[in-house]
């Protein structure tokens, strides 16, 4: 349950940094 959790979290968060352009920014603290 919670490796779908952080799966989708990263998803979604890369998908917000696609739009952003923040160059993984974001993506990268999502993950800890």
């Amino acid at each position: 349950m919670d490796l779908i959790t952080v799966t989708l979290a990263s998803l979604f968060a890369g998908f917000v940094d696609a739009i952003v352009g923040g160059g993984g920014l974001i993506l990268v603290p999502a993950l800890f």
